[in-house]
């Protein structure tokens, strides 16, 4: 009975010591995986960060050019209408426009210069949104080929 209990002890410590061996391995994997996370992550981040000022850059470089490209003479006998002030409402918000007016004809106090800045400021903004929607597929493509690994 002996030899049993001192066999059956034995074992019991061989496969606490494999048990221990295999918990290191996984923390050190664990440890490996965080490690290629945070480095994916700086410089996903530093990209991102790179992109978004020189987006900010060629925003404010076009929107001071907006009035030099359109002149000062057609900004001022240039008035929108209504209609097309309306119009353009619609298509940023992606809705229909509805049934014309009698007053689209009439001259808004909306200027080309005043459109072409807010188109300028509307694409900026899209260009922002698609910057992060690339940056958050780049850092979730390369958070799936660490963990893939």
């Amino acid at each position: 009975m002996a030899v049993f209990g001192y066999g059956w002890l034995e074992g019991l410590r061989h496969q606490q010591a494999l048990d221990g061996a295999a918990t290191r391995s996984q923390a050190l994997k664990v440890i490996k995986i965080q490690e290629k996370q945070s480095d994916l992550t700086q410089k996903v981040v530093t990209k991102y960060i790179q992109g978004k000022e020189r987006t900010r850059y060629v925003y404010r470089t076009i929107e001071k050019q907006v009035p030099v490209y359109l002149g000062e003479r057609v900004d001022r006998g240039c008035k929108l209408t209504f209609g097309w002030v309306r119009l353009y409402n619609s298509a940023v918000m992606s809705q229909l426009p509805g049934t014309p007016s009698s007053t689209d004809a009439t001259p808004s106090q909306f200027t080309a210069v005043d459109a072409l800045g807010n188109a300028t400021q509307n694409y900026h903004t899209c260009n922002q949104i698609r910057n992060q929607l690339i940056s958050l597929q780049t850092w979730a493509r390369g958070t799936h080929n660490t963990l893939g690994k």
